[in-house]
C-alpha cells in the first residue's frame, strides 16, 4: 500500500512539474497571441499569421481586443506585431490615444511598416500626439520604401506631396506615388492616378492612360473614380463621347457622397447641360460638399453669392466660402476672396491683398489667376507695375486657354497700357481669339457694338483676318459692316 502510494504521490508531482514546463507555458503564451491576434489582427499585415484572415477596422470590437491584446502583451513583450494590434485596438476605441502612438512608434521602431503608416497617420491628425506634418512624412516614407512598399503608406505620401504637408508640394511626385498605391490595389488611387495623366503631372498628358485608370477605379464602383471617368465621357477625353453614359456616372458619384461628382454633377444642373435645369438641386450638392471641406465646393458658393447668378446675391455668405475654400488651399477660393477685396464687396477694397491671392492662385497653376495677376501688375495695381512681368503671366493664362486673357491682351496694345505701343496685328488677333473663346465683352464690342470704339487700324486688321479665313462680307474702312458683324458671328461659331 505505502508503495502504491508513494508512486502516486510521485505521479502527482510529476504532473504539477509538467504542467509548469517552459514548454506549457510557451503553448499558453501562444494561446493569448492567437486571441490576440483574432481579435485585432489587420488585413493589411503581410506579417499576420497564416491564415488569419485578419479584421477590417470598421469590424474590429475594441471591447474585446484589448483586454486580449494586453494579455498578449504581457506574454511576449517584445513582439511588434502585438504592440500594434494593441495600438489599433485603442485607436478604435478612442479610449487612450497616446498610449495608442506610444505602442506605434515601438513598432515602428522595430521595423513594421503598417505601424509606421498609422503612426505617421497619427503625426498627421494630431491624433494622440502634437500634429507633426514633418514627423508625418518622415514616417510615411519610411514604410513606403522598399523593401516595405507599404501601399497604404504609398497613397498617404502621394497626398502629402499633392498638399505640401511636411514637404514641398510636388504634383509629379504625387502622382507618381498615386499611381503605384493604385497599382498596388488602393481603388481610390485610381482617380489620383488618372489625374496624373490628365493633367500632365510629371509626366506628358495621355487622355486615354487617365480614362482607363478612371475605368479601373469605377469598375469596382469607387465614386471618385466614377465621377472623373463620367467627366471623361462628357467631354470625350480618351474615350469616345457618350452623354448619357456621363450623367450616369456624375449621377451616382454625386449620390455616393464623392465631392468631385457632386460639384460636377451641380455644374451640369445649374446650367441646364445633359439634365433639366434645376438651380436648387446644383446649390444643395455645393453645400453639401462644400460642408465637407470641399474647396471646390466652397469656391462655387463663393462664386454663386458674388455674383448672384445662382441665388440672391450676398457679400457676406461670399466671403465666408471663399474664405474657407482659400484656407482649404483651393486656387479657386484664392481667386473668389482675391475679386471680393479687388473690388471691395463684402470687405473694404485692398489692392494689395487682392494681387496676393492671384499670385498665390497663379503659383498654383491656375490660368484665371495668370491673367488676374497680370491685369494687376500692369495697372500697377497692389503691386509695382511691371509690363514685362504682366506679359509674361498673361502669356501663361493666353497658353492656358483663357479667354480673358486674349481679351486683355488686345486692350492691352489698343490702349497702349503699361507702356506698351499699339500693334494693330497684336490687337486684331487676340480680339478675334477671345471671340472664338466665347469671351463675353469681346462679343459685345465686335458683334452687338460693331466694332466700338476700336480704332480704325484694329477693325481694318480684324477685317483682313475674316477675308484670309474666306469669309464673304462688305468691306467698309475702319467700320464693320452688317455683313461683317454677320462674318464675325459666324467665325465665333454661334
Amino acid at each position: 500500500m505505502r508503495k502504491t502510494l508513494l508512486s502516486r504521490l510521485f505521479l502527482g508531482v510529476s504532473a504539477v512539474i509538467f504542467l509548469n514546463s517552459p514548454a506549457v507555458i510557451a503553448a499558453d503564451n501562444k494561446a493569448l497571441i492567437a486571441a490576440c491576434d483574432s481579435l485585432a489582427a489587420s488585413p493589411e499585415d503581410p506579417q499576420r499569421p497564416k491564415g488569419l484572415a485578419g479584421i477590417p477596422y470598421d469590424n474590429l470590437d475594441p471591447v474585446k481586443a484589448i483586454p486580449a491584446c494586453r494579455e498578449a502583451l504581457k506574454a511576449d513583450t517584445g513582439n511588434p506585431r502585438l504592440n500594434f494590434e494593441l495600438a489599433r485596438s485603442l485607436a478604435k476605441s478612442n479610449a487612450d490615444l497616446e498610449e495608442a502612438v506610444s505602442l506605434y512608434k515601438k513598432a515602428a521602431e522595430a521595423g513594421y511598416a503598417i505601424a509606421m503608416n498609422n503612426l505617421g497617420v497619427s503625426y498627421r491628425d494630431g491624433t494622440g500626439t502634437e500634429k507633426n506634418l514633418k514627423e508625418a512624412f518622415r514616417w510615411f516614407e519610411t514604410a513606403a520604401k522598399p523593401p516595405h512598399n507599404q501601399r497604404f503608406a504609398l497613397s498617404n505620401l502621394a497626398e502629402a506631396y499633392r498638399i505640401g504637408e511636411g514637404v514641398d508640394q510636388d504634383l509629379g511626385k504625387a502622382g507618381e506615388l498615386a499611381c503605384a498605391a493604385a497599382a498596388a490595389g488602393l481603388m481610390d488611387d485610381t482617380a489620383r492616378c488618372g489625374e496624373r495623366y490628365q493633367f500632365g503631372y510629371g509626366v506628358p498628358i495621355d487622355l486615354k492612360i487617365a480614362a482607363e485608370w478612371y475605368k479601373k477605379g469605377a469598375d469596382a464602383d469607387n465614386p471618385y473614380a466614377s465621377a472623373r471617368l463620367g467627366e471623361a465621357f462628357m467631354h470625350g477625353n480618351g474615350v469616345a463621347r457618350d452623354t448619357d453614359k456621363g450623367i450616369e456616372l456624375l449621377s451616382s458619384a454625386a449620390s455616393a457622397g464623392n465631392p468631385i461628382g457632386q460639384v460636377v454633377y451641380g455644374d451640369m444642373l445649374a446650367d441646364g447641360t445633359g439634365v433639366e435645369k434645376d438651380v436648387p438641386h446644383a446649390m444643395g450638392l455645393y453645400l453639401v460638399a462644400a460642408e465637407n471641406g470641399n474647396g471646390l465646393a466652397q469656391s462655387r458658393l463663393a462664386s454663386a453669392y458674388r455674383t448672384g447668378s445662382l441665388i440672391n446675391q450676398d457679400y457676406t455668405q461670399a466671403l465666408k466660402w471663399a474664405q474657407r475654400s482659400a484656407d482649404n488651399g483651393h486656387d479657386n477660393g484664392m481667386i473668389e476672396l482675391g475679386l471680393l477685396y479687388d473690388e471691395g464687396n463684402g470687405v473694404e477694397k485692398d489692392d494689395a491683398k487682392a494681387a496676393a491671392l492671384y499670385k498665390q492662385a497663379a503659383d498654383l497653376g491656375n490660368a484665371d489667376a495668370y491673367n488676374n495677376y497680370a491685369d494687376m501688375l500692369m495697372y500697377g495695381e497692389g503691386v509695382a507695375q511691371n509690363t514685362t512681368e504682366a506679359l509674361k503671366w498673361n502669356s501663361k493664362a493666353l497658353e492656358g486657354g483663357s479667354d480673358y486673357a486674349a481679351f486683355n491682351l488686345a486692350k492691352y496694345h489698343e490702349d497702349e497700357i503699361g507702356g506698351l505701343k499699339f500693334d494693330a496685328d497684336i490687337t486684331a488677333d487676340n480680339f478675334l481669339t477671345a471671340l472664338k473663346r466665347g469671351h463675353a465683352r469681346t462679343r459685345e464690342i465686335l458683334i452687338d457694338e460693331s466694332g466700338g470704339d476700336l480704332r480704325k487700324e484694329t477693325l481694318n486688321k480684324i477685317q483682313d483676318r475674316l477675308a484670309d479665313a474666306g469669309k464673304t462680307f462688305v468691306r467698309e474702312d475702319g467700320h464693320l459692316s452688317p455683313s461683317a458683324v454677320a462674318a464675325l458671328q459666324e467665325y465665333s461659331g454661334d
